[in-house]
């Protein structure tokens, strides 16, 4: 927000910045941090519901008959009274619907933002949808300089013979190939940056004419008005982000957690069952093991790390 971006070697950077902070020069750090916030609660919810709902879909299908889409579910072991068909994490690949592996955070936000009643926010008050998509291209433009300035660490762990055990946090230089592929993923996310920071203006631009020509405007972005009436008709919600910052605070310390022992688990179901009882010791908002597992799998994606 306060920094500047480096213009080698992608010399568009500074000028993303630049754009962004110019729709939000009305802005404190503090709100521009909110809206962080509720863009990242946002797509997570977005991506959560399209996969809740497309398994409801395929169960409804299984009930009716379709037998070969049982092969997606196992049954959790209980009676016929009481228990359910639970989805395959593992076949969430069969699922043709939006994910983080093939849509972009813009086209997420996008989708999902009509939803919510934005200028309900009273940590973001009066907000604009223009205003979201240039928070998320600042967040965009932070994960590529974070990318270019990126060094590999590792943890060494030694094991004596009088039962001790010692760890280390090692960082190492990068290899030639570490850099390919680094800047590789620091451009991938500067042209997502870029493509924000230009539908932001365009949303911008378009509030100015829906403002000062509404009637004109009537006439030709009827269309565009179509489509967003269709949406936020078909699934108005409000966005009462306040008691979702419980459910932000929660994740944010799972994967501070997480951070601090990446090795401790073999796999995100695990991980996820062991930190949905964790956050109820920690008198945190509890969450469903299947919730905390897929935060932990996207943030693993998105530093670099499997789990085995």
């Amino acid at each position: 927000i306060k920094g500047i971006a480096p213009d080698l070697p992608f010399p568009q950077l500074p000028s993303i910045l630049k754009r962004a902070r110019v729709l939000l020069n009305s802005r404190t750090e503090g709100q521009i941090y909110t809206a962080a916030e509720d863009i990242d609660w946002m797509i997570d919810e977005y991506f959560l519901s399209i996969k809740q709902e497309e398994i409801e879909r395929i169960k409804n299908e299984m009930r009716n008959g379709d037998i070969e889409i049982s092969r997606l579910f196992e049954w959790d072991g209980g009676t016929i009274a009481n228990g359910r068909w639970e989805f395959k994490d593992e076949m969430e690949d069969e699922l043709e619907i939006p994910k983080p592996e093939n849509t972009s955070e813009l086209e997420a936000l996008k989708d999902c933002i009509g939803w919510y009643v934005l200028n309900e926010n009273e940590y973001f008050f009066n907000c604009k949808e223009y205003e979201y998509f240039a928070v998320l291209s600042l967040l965009l433009l932070a994960d590529s300089i974070r990318w270019l300035t990126y060094r590999r660490d590792f943890i060494v762990t030694a094991k004596y013979d009088d039962g001790r055990v010692e760890t280390s946090n090692n960082i190492v230089e990068n290899k030639s190939s570490d850099n390919l592929i680094n800047y590789a993923k620091a451009g991938e996310r500067a042209l997502a940056a870029m493509d924000a920071i230009c539908y932001a203006e365009l949303s911008y631009t378009v509030s100015l004419i829906e403002t000062n020509h509404k009637k004109k405007l009537a006439n030709t972005q009827i269309e565009f008005q179509k489509d967003e009436a269709v949406k936020r008709t078909s699934k108005a919600r409000t966005l009462n982000l306040i008691k979702h910052r419980d459910s932000y605070f929660a994740k944010k310390r799972v994967l501070e957690e997480w951070e601090n022992n990446r090795n401790q688990f073999p796999s995100a179901e695990k991980a996820g069952i062991f930190y949905s009882d964790w956050l109820l010791q920690q008198q945190l908002k509890s969450h469903e093991p299947r919730t905390v597992t897929n935060w932990l799998r996207v943030h693993a994606k998105s530093i670099g790390v499997k789990f085995r």
